[in-house]
C-alpha cells in the first residue's frame, strides 16, 4: 500500500501510513507459454500465464476509499497485508496469498470475502486448484487511494482505528527486526530507522514534504522480483499539531520573530 489523497494533493497509492511490502510476483519471462503452469522462483507458487500478473495486467484507474465500511474493513492488519500483497504481486488466489504472507489459507478466506463485500477486492476469475475452484482476487482499482473524509461526521473513529492498526504493524515489524542479523541501522543502505520530528512548516515546506512523500511511496510500490532485493516495510504519519482545545499550539520563543 502507499500514498495520500488529500483535498489539494492527489496521492499515488494506498495510505502513506500503511506498511509497504516490496514483494512482487514472477514476471512473464519466468513463466511458460499461455496456459502452461509455471512456478515462482522465490516462493514456489504455481501460476498460469493466463492469470494476469503485475507485468501483464492492464492499468486501471485509482480507486478511492471513502466509505465508512471500507475504512472499518481495513482496521484489520491482516486485511491491510492482503491488500499490500495483491498490490505488489498482482491478482492472486487465496493459496497464493497464503504462501506470500506465510499464513494458512483457511485463515484468509473470511478476510478476502470481507474485502470483496466492501468493494475493495474483486474476483477476476476462477481457477481449478486440486479439487476446488479458487477465486482469483484483484484490487478494485490500481492504486487504492484513501480519501481522508476528515470533514465527514462519523468517520473520525474508523480513521483513527485504521491509523492505529497501521502504526501497531509498523512497531511490530521494527521490534521483530531489532537485534537480528538482517537489521542495518547505519550506512547508506540502512534498513532500520525510526524517528519523530515536529516543525513549523511554510506552504513551500509542505509542498516539498509532500513531494518527498510521493517519491517514497513510488519507490515502495514499484513492482520488483523478490530476488532483486529485500522485503522492507515503511510506516509514515504526517499530521498538523493540534492542541487538546482544538487550537494550534503557540510558537515557541525560539521560533518567534524578534519584536
Amino acid at each position: 500500500m502507499g500514498g495520500v489523497n488529500g483535498d489539494e494533493h492527489p496521492g499515488v497509492g494506498f495510505p502513506v501510513v500503511a506498511h509497504h511490502h516490496l514483494l512482487a510476483g514472477p514476471s512473464l519471462d519466468q513463466i511458460g507459454p499461455r496456459g502452461h503452469v509455471g512456478r515462482c522462483l522465490s516462493c514456489g507458487v504455481e501460476i498460469r500465464r493466463d492469470i494476469p500478473t503485475m507485468s501483464s495486467r492492464a492499468r486501471t484507474r485509482p480507486y478511492s476509499i471513502k466509505r465508512r465500511d471500507q475504512i472499518a474493513a481495513l482496521e484489520s492488519a491482516v486485511r491491510q497485508e492482503i491488500v499490500d500483497t495483491i498490490q505488489a504481486a498482482g491478482p492472486l488466489s487465496a493459496p497464493e496469498v497464503s504462501t506470500l504472507m506465510g499464513r494458512p489459507a483457511d485463515a484468509l478466506y473470511y478476510h478476502l470475502k470481507r474485502l470483496v463485500k466492501v468493494g475493495l477486492l474483486v474476483v477476476k476469475a476462477t481457477r481449478r486448484t486440486g479439487r476446488r475452484d479458487e477465486a482469483v482476487y484483484d484490487l478494485a482499482g490500481h492504486p487504492l487511494v484513501l480519501d481522508y473524509p476528515v470533514k465527514v461526521a462519523g468517520h473520525e473513529d474508523p480513521l483513527s482505528r485504521l491509523v492505529r492498526s497501521m502504526l501497531r504493524t509498523g512497531e511490530r515489524d521494527f521490534r521483530a527486526a531489532v537485534g537480528t542479523g538482517q537489521a542495518r541501522p547505519d550506512g547508506d543502505r540502512r534498513n532500520l530507522w525510526a524517528g519523530r520530528r515536529h516543525a513549523w512548516l511554510s506552504p513551500r515546506d509542505l509542498e516539498r514534504v509532500n513531494g518527498l512523500v510521493d517519491q517514497l511511496v513510488a519507490i515502495m510500490t514499484r513492482a520488483r522480483k523478490p530476488a532483486t532485493g529485500e522485503l522492507c516495510t515503511l510506516t509514515l504519519v504526517l499530521a498538523p499539531r493540534v492542541s487538546r482545545a482544538g487550537r494550534r499550539p503557540p510558537r515557541s520563543p525560539s521560533n518567534r520573530k524578534a519584536a
